[in-house]
């Protein structure tokens, strides 16, 4: 991996945009990058989910998709908060066309894909700061035990097992895709 320096020793998330490609990083959190420690299995789920995304997307024309290289600086109590979402999309009237640089604009949807490298309190926070940053709803996947858990503003959580119907309601209307079809195929 490339050493990074800066004259102060921290990064901004004006730097990375300057930086050549460093590897996969989750965020940008006091001056410091935290690597993404992504599993294949979660990798695939994270482009299902994207792809059945994408495809509603291109259907409606409702909005703008992302995927996890796309650095999300919407945390207005810590402008150089930086986080990498696995995915989401935010509606056209929320935001301009998508440009160069970081997403300002908060999303309407953030996906996360749980990895076996990640740790309970950090996804807690990733939640938490996304929900306060203004996105009206985050899915959390979980690859291993195949579910989805659905998070809201009002508090309103879903755990969703592969039976279950995971749908945009008011975010992303018309949108609704089973479960267990984002996850990898059972062996059989």
């Amino acid at each position: 991996m490339t050493a990074v320096a800066t004259s102060t020793g921290i990064l901004t998330p004006d730097d990375l945009l300057g930086l050549p490609d460093l590897g996969r990083y989750e965020a940008l959190i006091d001056g410091a990058l935290k690597q993404r420690n992504a599993s294949v299995v979660s990798s695939y789920t994270a482009f299902e989910i994207n792809g059945a995304l994408g495809n509603e997307l291109q259907r409606t024309g409702i909005g703008w998709g992302f995927q996890a290289d796309c650095g999300l600086q919407i945390f207005p109590w810590k402008p150089d908060k930086l986080r990498f979402a696995d995915g989401g999309f935010y509606r056209k009237e929320r935001g301009p066309r998508p440009g160069h640089g970081h997403l300002k604009v908060a999303p309407d949807l953030v996906v996360e894909v749980v990895s076996p490298g990640d740790d309970a309190e950090e996804m807690d926070a990733k939640v938490d700061d996304y929900l306060r940053a203004g996105v009206l709803m985050v899915w959390v996947a979980f690859p291993l035990t195949r579910h989805i858990i659905v998070f809201q503003p009002n508090g309103v959580t879903a755990r969703l097992g592969p039976e279950d119907a995971l749908t945009g309601g008011e975010v992303l209307p018309g949108f609704s895709v089973t479960v267990g079809d984002l996850f990898l195929p059972l062996e059989g």
